[in-house]
């Protein structure tokens, strides 16, 4: 079977909606074969392998429940549930095989459960390695970039030690290279799917790996548990023309493009090039429309631009977003002067990071703070920067749920404000992903306005919520 064949084979929906091409700039990608309509499931997928995910506390390896080390699995060491989850081919036919066909034993009398254990990593190579050889074989074929990720100190940091066991404990018949390219392979492609038990998976969705990035993509993507494994479902975020590639987002899209462009970066070793990251003025973010008057508001900002710290009244704004290396300075779009294009930078990484401590923070303080965050940074980068906006999403997320913020406790006034935040966010997301949205926003807001006037406590925003 050829290439193409065993990536497209992997499509369960049957709806034969899209083709593989190659380009001499990208690669391999996904081309819709005819138009899809906006919502329309585009291809479904059961993944190849899944496994936890190296960086959660110890799980069970059939289930996924967290594990104390109180029942090793009799024949390979490894912390499981109890005997039924030792027994289950999930984890009997995979790695417990493999551990027995070398006669090893896997010693966790040394482990804290409360902590990250490295030594996860291997769990994805040892289930590689039971694949059936026409899956061997698809896998193997997927991008890996392992000579980009060789010059990654924390990459090599991160998995040596698997690497290490591998080579030096279990005979799989693996060359060191080839240990490393399974593993580069697994950062470069691999999917996160939240377990029924609230502990996150990678999974391996081989045609859903030939995606490449965009920053304003034109798809959504879900994933579900099946007793065959997880299955993810991609649809159309909006109408898709014949011959259009089908773009996924690797990265959180609401961020600034100095902040995508740092993280695609640092996690996919690439430098996007899309059309939003190409438009300075971040899609046109510039233009909102009021939800209740439905007149145009020009707010003078968008997602990239930040607040000119002379005059206050203009935005600063790079004269190419996407060639940073060539673009030395940011200039103010109404007194015209300049500031070094590092300065902005470090200064929106900055705030940035304040952003994240305060996310961190206790629940009994986090939405004070953020509100606080909001009105204090909202003056150096406005309220339609990118930091901003992620800021309010989070937000909506907490009035209702929080302590001192739960729904019993809301006070009208904090239903208002929720209802000012998503008619905020729903407007951007119209932009960013307007097939999802379009449809939506009207009968929100209606209720949510209605809401605020009730003050009744089941909100129609949890509608809102979902998407979040």
């Amino acid at each position: 079977m050829e290439a193409a064949d065993l990536y497209l084979s992997r499509d369960i929906s049957n709806k034969h909606l899209i083709e593989i091409k190659n380009t001499e700039d990208k690669g391999r990608c996904l081309v819709a074969k005819t138009d899809i309509g906006a919502g329309e499931i585009i291809f479904k997928e059961l993944s190849l392998v899944c496994s936890p995910s190296p960086s959660s506390p110890p799980t069970c390896l059939t289930c996924s429940s967290p594990v104390t080390g109180s029942y090793p699995c009799p024949n390979c060491g490894w912390p499981m549930c109890n005997k039924k989850c030792a027994l289950n081919p999930v984890h009997a036919n995979q790695e417990c095989a493999l551990y027995r066909k070398c006669q090893e034993q896997l010693d966790i009398s040394t482990w804290d459960f409360t902590e990250v254990q490295p030594l996860y990593a291997i769990i994805p190579v040892l289930r590689i390695l039971c694949l059936p050889p026409n899956l061997r074989k698809l896998h193997s074929a997927m991008q890996n970039d392992l000579a980009d990720w060789r010059n990654d100190s924390d990459f090599c940091e991160r998995f040596q030690s698997a690497v290490d066991y591998l080579a030096s404990k279990l005979n799989v018949g693996l060359t060191t290279e080839e240990i490393w390219r399974i593993f580069a392979g697994s950062v470069t492609n691999d999917f996160s799917h939240s377990h029924s038990q609230g502990r996150e998976l990678g999974c391996v969705f081989p045609l859903a790996a030939l995606m490449n990035h965009s920053c304003w993509p034109n798809i959504f993507r879900s994933s579900m548990e099946t007793d065959k494994g997880a299955v993810m479902t991609v649809s159309a975020s909006r109408k898709i023309q014949k011959g259009e590639e089908i773009f996924n987002s690797y990265i959180d899209i609401l961020q600034p493009t100095i902040l995508r462009s740092i993280l695609l970066k640092q996690t996919k070793q690439f430098q996007c090039r899309c059309v939003r990251c190409e438009d300075d003025l971040d899609l046109g973010l510039i233009m909102l429309r009021c939800v209740r008057c439905e007149d145009d508001l020009d707010l003078g900002l968008n997602g990239n631009a930040v607040i000119c710290p002379f005059c206050v009244k203009g935005t600063c704004l790079p004269s190419s977003t996407v060639q940073c290396s060539t673009v030395q300075t940011w200039a103010c779009t109404s007194c015209s002067k300049t500031i070094p294009i590092k300065k902005m930078e470090e200064m929106i990484i900055w705030i940035d990071e304040k952003l994240k401590k305060v996310l961190s923070s206790s629940p009994q303080t986090k939405i004070s703070k953020l509100e606080k965050f909001i009105t204090e940074y909202s003056k150096k980068l406005g309220g339609q920067n990118m930091v901003i906006i992620r800021a309010k999403y989070n937000l909506i997320g907490m009035y209702g749920r929080l302590p001192g913020f739960t729904q019993q406790e809301m006070t009208e006034a904090a239903w208002r404000r929720k209802i000012v935040l998503c008619e905020e966010i729903l407007q951007v997301l119209k932009v960013l992903e307007p097939g999802l949205t379009t449809c939506i926003v009207p009968s929100i807001c209606f209720y949510s306005c209605s809401r605020a006037r009730s003050n009744y406590v089941y909100s129609p925003f949890n509608l809102l919520l979902f998407r979040f």
